[in-house]
């Protein structure tokens, strides 16, 4: 699921589609993959490929961060997702 995400988030194989690419992210970040809910935080925080949600990114981050991932701690931090959780 996370590879899919990857490839509809660059373009890889086949036609850049963000909405696809959030799809496949969360189906992987429910299944703990770090990375996915790193990236998934990122469209929230941005409203890409999903309406901005800054409740959901905090969301999403702190579950990263909950593994000890560095850059989802920097991420909640510089983003101030704390306000947000």
């Amino acid at each position: 699921a996370y590879n899919l995400g990857y490839f509809y988030t660059g373009g890889l194989g086949t036609k850049r589609d963000l909405k696809k690419s959030a799809h496949w992210y969360e189906v992987a970040a429910k299944e703990g993959n770090v990375d996915a809910q790193i990236n998934l935080g990122f469209m929230y925080i941005f409203g890409q490929g999903v309406k901005k949600d800054k409740k959901k990114a905090a969301y999403w981050i702190k579950k990263a961060k909950e593994t000890g991932d560095d850059r989802a701690q920097s991420v909640w931090d510089e983003f101030k997702l704390k306000k947000y959780q």
